[in-house]
């Protein structure tokens, strides 16, 4: 290998250049299939790429040549943590504290696991002991990492500690820091607790915003600054927080470089995949068996999942599990690969048992199980045939209240439809498009269909409705729901009491009938290439 080969590569991935490093490795690699050194940079721009599954590869090949190495480990703590195999992550963890045990990576891994895993107390003693092996709360240096920060905040808000959280916050903010989750999350408990302070410091950064060379870290941090002053501005004057929000996602939207149409390809390669893949009478029975117990709650995001995962949840015997990328992870992995899914009983047995092993430490031997990950509606065909005894939740919600909820949540890059109306009625229609596919298809899959007005005006009723089809143990229980948590953007909103003030939305008012034009273009789109 030669020496300027290494250095460029290097040279990349200090400069952010991640795909260009990734590129150059890999016609590397094939010539040195098992070098550390290689591997490990390899590792790294998947990492920063967010390829993590490859990641996961790379690093696990470094382990096998030297287990004792702890950015390795520690690495691979934080990918399985991203993939939700909290297993894993927390077996690396633990190697990686075994290894050098002064250092905060390992700790913040675990307490994020055990946030997820909803073993609060645990998850406060480790994000304790990350923040503390960065000099503190009191700290100049602790505002750096505010991935540490933000977690500390998720911990006290699923503790239900309150006052707690907000002291915690008004610390860090009253010394002039600036901390964008933890001041929005701030004043959706109390407008109130938005200070004179904080919005100065807001209007002297955007003042001074040149001063921030990278292109995407100023335009996230102004686009961030515009979400807090947006939600802020809600029901106080409307017509400025609308003002906010479209400004927000103009920002966001001038960054990105995919086409929004991307998603319908996606959606018609995924289709054409299942329609040759028959599957064999020496499985069935063995297939037939599998997914008892489990509960996919799908829909837009949204659109009503998280508060309907927690209305399920209250049933007995029953873990909400969040959501699970688990499936969007494996196929799109593939279809990266592959450019196309190759499907065989082997394949989709294989993906069927490690969900379950994946999933196991958070069900803990629970009957019922609730994956809410909204996108899984995009591969109910692949989960109805490796867990035939699935029950699949489908809660709906209108397109124009639920293209505003959309606009009003920063979801920056997960959802890169959302930052235009015009991307979300795209998206919409994909929707609706697949699952029309899976009813009328020969991958036909049933479902429970909950429209989100009848679910917050007639809980009861359709609480009944869905206790009879998933065959739930006990009732549902309102005073239990009120204490469910959630890691998503409906964490806070959830734990309201249920309303239905978020019907019928005025908002936006005069993007509504160009939205509405839009979604029926695009409707009328997959009606002139419907495949059933």
């Amino acid at each position: 290998m030669k020496t300027v080969n290494l250095s460029k590569i290097i040279q990349l991935v200090n400069s952010g250049n991640y795909s260009k490093a990734e590129f150059e490795l890999k016609n590397l690699i094939k010539s040195q299939p098992k070098n550390f050194i290689l591997n490990k940079i390899y590792g790294v721009s998947l990492m920063a790429q967010q390829k993590y599954l490859l990641a996961i590869r790379a690093f696990e090949i470094c382990q096998n040549l030297n287990g004792d190495d702890y950015d390795v480990n520690v690495n691979l703590s934080y990918l399985f943590s991203k993939t939700q195999d909290y297993k894993m992550s927390l077996l690396y963890s633990k190697n990686s504290i075994n290894i050098d045990a002064n250092r905060p990576e390992a700790y913040q891994n675990m307490a994020e696991c055990y946030l997820n895993l909803k073993r609060f107390d645990e998850a406060e003693k480790y994000i304790l002991s990350a923040i503390n092996k960065r000099g503190g709360l009191e700290s100049k240096e602790i505002v750096k990492f505010q991935d540490t920060l933000n977690l500390y905040g998720d911990i006290l808000l699923a503790k239900k500690e309150k006052k707690r959280f907000c002291d915690y916050v008004f610390e860090i903010l009253d010394r002039g820091n600036h901390l964008d989750q933890l001041l929005i999350s701030l004043i959706r408990i109390n407008k109130h607790n938005m200070k004179k302070i904080y919005l100065d410091k807001m209007d002297y950064i955007l003042k001074n915003i040149n001063s921030i060379k990278s292109l995407k870290s100023r335009s996230l941090t102004e686009s961030n600054i515009y979400f807090i002053l947006a939600e802020y501005f809600q029901k106080v004057d409307n017509h400025k927080s609308e003002k906010y929000y479209l400004k927000a996602n103009g920002i966001i939207a001038s960054l990105q470089r995919g086409s929004l149409y991307n998603r319908q390809k996606r959606i018609s390669n995924i289709i054409n995949s299942l329609k040759n893949y028959k599957i064999q009478d020496t499985d069935f029975e063995k297939l037939s068996k599998k997914g008892d117990g489990l509960i996919f709650v799908i829909g837009m995001p949204r659109s009503g999942t998280t508060l309907l995962e927690s209305i399920i949840s209250t049933a007995d015997d029953c873990v909400a599990g969040g959501e699970k990328l688990f499936f969007s992870l494996e196929i799109d992995q593939q279809l990266r690969e592959e450019k196309k899914l190759n499907l065989d009983n082997v394949f989709l047995s294989s993906l069927g048992d490690r969900y379950l092993e994946t999933i196991a430490i958070q069900r803990n031997g629970k009957k019922f199980f609730i994956d809410k990950l909204p996108e899984n509606f995009m591969y109910v065909g692949y989960i109805k045939k490796i867990f035939p005894k699935a029950k699949f939740i489908h809660i709906y919600r209108d397109p124009w209240d639920n293209a505003i909820s959309l606009f009003k949540q920063n979801y920056a890059f997960n959802l890169s439809y959302s930052s235009s109306f015009f991307g979300i009625a795209l998206e919409y229609a994909n929707y609706e498009y697949i699952m029309s596919y899976w009813r009328k298809s020969s991958e036909q899959v049933s479902f429970v269909d909950v429209d989100y007005k009848e679910l917050v005006s007639k809980t009861k009723l359709i609480t009944k409705k869905i206790w009879d089809y998933c065959g739930l143990d006990g009732e549902y229980n309102e005073e239990r729901r009120l204490d469910f948590f959630s890691p998503t953007a409906s964490k806070q909103q959830v734990t309201k009491d249920i309303f239905q003030t978020s019907l019928e939305k005025g908002d936006f008012s005069e993007f509504k009938s160009q939205f509405l034009e839009d979604l029926n273009q695009q409707r009328k789109y997959w009606e002139d290439n419907a495949d059933y």
